[in-house]
């Protein structure tokens, strides 16, 4: 009888930790407790320390870790899904490039280590919930810059850009505020919403924000 074949996840195109985080989160669930995978990153000190902390954080055991020219290799085994018990709200209020980017960077993290992310959509950010919307420089020649901006964050980086960052936060399990008056406002639909396949993920907001709790319907 022939032995399993170890799952590889190869993680070598991104710099950011949660993405390879995300990477195994996929890769692990369908497997049963106690499997071990080999993940592929790149080589770098700052990357397999976080990496490090957020098995220590989800749970999951890093047997081993073997740097090498230009990449790493990483031995992890599956452990039971754990929660870390804290929570994090992020308010969305622009759709321009440069400003979306780092609040869905920082839910981003919050989520892969476990943490219950609130993401509220309001203003002119609702309109990065409809399916398609690309997101620009901000600035009269913003927009000019945006597709140079885009190739660095994605094929350099490995940086999501914001509808994909939405998506992969939709997966992990956030949850979305959105702002009834600016979804009317900007047009902006249900039946629309990239990833709205997924019913129970968004809770539509028509209170303001900023005044409390957010009060959904």
């Amino acid at each position: 009888m022939k032995a399993q074949q170890q799952l590889v996840v190869d993680a070598r195109g991104t710099w950011k930790p949660y993405r390879v985080a995300y990477e195994i989160i996929k890769a692990v669930r369908p497997l049963d407790t106690g499997s071990v995978i080999e993940v592929i990153t790149k080589d770098d000190q700052g990357l397999l320390n976080d990496l490090g902390i957020w098995c220590q954080a989800t749970g999951h055991d890093l047997l081993s870790t073997q740097p090498g020219p230009g990449e790493a290799r990483l031995l992890i085994r599956k452990a039971e899904p754990k929660r870390s018990g804290q929570k994090m709200t992020v308010i969305m209020s622009t759709a321009s490039l440069e400003a979306a980017v780092y609040p869905l960077d920082k839910a981003l993290a919050g989520a892969a280590l476990g943490m219950d992310v609130n993401v509220v959509f309001e203003g002119a950010a609702v309109r990065l919930l409809k399916r398609g919307y690309r997101s620009r420089l901000s600035g009269l020649v913003g927009g000019v810059f945006t597709a140079k901006v885009e190739q660095v964050m994605k094929s350099e980086i490995g940086w999501p850009l914001p509808q994909e960052s939405i998506l992969i936060l939709e997966d992990l399990g956030a949850r979305f505020y959105l702002c009834g008056p600016s979804m009317a406002g900007y047009g902006v639909r249900e039946q629309d919403r990239a990833g709205a396949a997924s019913p129970g993920s968004a809770r539509r907001v028509d209170a303001d924000t900023r005044r409390g709790h957010p009060q959904a319907r």
